[in-house]
């Protein structure tokens, strides 16, 4: 009994750092589309994020945090260096987080501009709507702090389903080829345009495979099955996702030609592209 509470201890921690690494997803596609080359996504990414930021700077936090016994960093920083040198880290923090926010809240604005809706609106209005959630959290940090967990946990339902699709679609459907103007093309000539715009395959893939994450994993009561202990929830969802989504496409191409990969002949000057 001691060795499996041991073991689901362990798997929390794994599920959680999974769940976090799944959220940057849609953040680094977005970042990639402002780069011009593969190499300038390892520095902030693997280096700064994966390596410092979920190594050394989240150690730091965990152990600070543990104490001190406050979970507020901008309050265990104080406690523990003082009221002078913490507040000039606490400010250097503030500043040093600028860039990223705003590439963000850029990133949320064109891939929000996808909603026809959102697509009429002024450019500050967009804006103003992905800054209004953010800064209703800002004023209760230890609100946003005490639900952290359940909140990455509900990344990976979210998100297992879309990292498998992903890492299915690019390497096995498309080999490793994306015809960027086709992504946005509301011709029925795109590439990508399957079947009314829409990959619905992929939609139930995502679907199932979140539904299968709350059965192994429930990120509110904390509840798990029994292989849970073992490769907690995220890592099997996204190769069943993965194997499930391959597995489903090539069926569908043979009864249907819009679920055939590069299957349209057509450039990028003669599609409807909208944004």
């Amino acid at each position: 009994a001691t060795n499996s509470i041991r073991l689901t201890q362990v798997a929390y921690g794994v599920e959680f750092g999974f769940a976090n690494a799944l959220s940057l997803l849609p953040y680094l596609g977005g970042l990639s589309r402002m780069v011009r080359y593969r190499r300038h996504l390892v520095g902030p990414t693997v280096i700064g994020s994966g390596i410092l930021g979920a190594w050394l700077i989240a150690t730091v936090a965990a152990l600070a945090t543990a104490a001190g016994g406050i979970s507020d960093p901008a309050k265990w920083i104080l406690h523990l260096t003082g009221p002078v040198v913490g507040s000039a880290i606490v400010i250097f923090l503030l500043i040093a987080n600028v860039g990223a926010l705003v590439v963000q809240v850029y990133v949320a604005g064109v891939a929000a501009q996808q909603v026809r809706a959102i697509a009429r609106l002024h450019w500050d209005w967009v804006i103003t709507l992905m800054l209004a959630p953010g800064i209703l959290v800002a004023f209760r940090t230890d609100w946003l702090l005490s639900h952290v967990a359940t909140w990455l946990a509900y990344n990976g339902a979210m998100f297992v389903g879309l990292a498998g699709v992903m890492v299915a679609d690019f390497y096995a459907i498309q080999r490793q080829h994306i015809d960027t103007a086709h992504l946005y093309a509301q011709s029925k000539s795109g590439k990508y345009h399957y079947v009314g715009g829409v990959n619905w395959i992929a939609f139930a893939v995502i679907g199932g495979a979140a539904v299968l994450y709350m059965a192994m994993f429930d990120p509110v009561s904390l509840r798990t099955n029994a292989i849970f202990r073992f490769a907690g929830a995220g890592i099997p969802c996204v190769l069943i996702a993965s194997l499930g989504y391959w597995v489903a496409m090539r069926i569908a191409a043979r009864f249907r030609r819009e679920y055939r990969p590069q299957s349209a002949n057509v450039t990028s000057k003669t599609l409807e592209v909208g944004l």
